[in-house]
């Protein structure tokens, strides 16, 4: 029971990663001695079937509960404080990059890697410049909506398995957001029951698909590839902080504002720097 609790509550630490923008859900599994063994129990679920089914049902409870819990939170900031919240994330992520450098440095760089970097940033500025990529409230029912939001769960996925990357950055750049954790803050309310099963359906299916193959690739990435996939890391983690920082000030602000979000997100990247530590 007393394993079963704290993984609860590794769950939830872990959830709190994927609701905020900039912070990996991967790099605080790995702090708290999770990750290479999720990672082998999603690669081998169907292997001791009982055994891994629950890890993950106490890991996933307390992920749950974060999502529901802190998504209100969050959402509250971005709508009523948006620019200090947003540079308190984008300080985090900025936190998070360091780190990432240790995993290279000492290694030779190769032109390849070096490739791959840059097309992992030219593809995620070209998806940041379509339609898609703007912020968006609301939704119309139908199977492209349906389709994105299994999209997202994927991409959410890659995220949760990839150390150094945030989910939330990454829905945050799509511009979904703020529809799918408005959806998890509103997940209790029967009476919006159709339309957060809407959302939440297709998500969690992306996610479970997502998860369940894309650590098989992450497993064999790290095994044959570490340090190209690292690269490829960098480069997603650099160029999200350029394209959320562009949406960010694409407003009018007073200059108190200004100066508390800039101290915002000095105290991000610390906090970003105290996780890792």
């Amino acid at each position: 029971m007393k394993e079963n609790i704290k993984l609860i509550l590794k769950g939830f630490v872990v959830g709190l990663g994927k609701i905020i923008p900039g912070v990996s859900g991967a790099m605080l599994a790995i702090t708290m001695g999770i990750y290479e063994k999720g990672l082998r129990v999603i690669s081998n679920i169907f292997k001791e079937f009982k055994q891994h089914f629950q890890f993950l049902l106490y890991l996933g409870i307390g992920i749950v509960f974060a999502l529901i819990i802190g998504g209100k939170i969050v959402m509250y900031c971005l709508d009523n404080f948006y620019l200090p919240t947003m540079l308190l994330f984008i300080g985090m992520i900025i936190g998070g990059i360091k780190p990432l450098f240790k995993e290279i440095k000492g290694k030779p760089v190769q032109t390849k890697n070096l490739i791959i970097s840059f097309a992992v940033v030219t593809v995620l500025l070209i998806v940041s410049l379509l339609d898609f990529g703007q912020d968006k409230s609301s939704y119309v029912k139908g199977i492209s909506s349906f389709l994105i939001f299994f999209l997202g769960g994927i991409l959410d996925a890659a995220a949760t398995v990839i150390p150094g990357i945030s989910g939330t950055a990454l829905l945050m750049i799509l511009g979904y957001y703020n529809i799918i954790m408005s959806t998890f803050g509103d997940i209790l309310n029967i009476n919006h029951l159709g339309d957060n099963m809407f959302v939440l359906v297709p998500f969690a299916l992306g996610m479970v698909c997502g998860i369940f193959f894309i650590s098989k690739i992450i497993n064999y990435l790290f095994s044959h590839y570490k340090t190209t996939t690292y690269y490829a890391i960098i480069g997603f983690a650099c160029v999200s902080v350029l394209i959320l920082i562009g949406k960010t000030f694409g407003n009018v602000y007073s200059i108190v504002e200004i100066i508390i979000s800039l101290i915002l997100l000095v105290t991000g990247y610390f906090i970003s720097k105290k996780l890792d530590a």
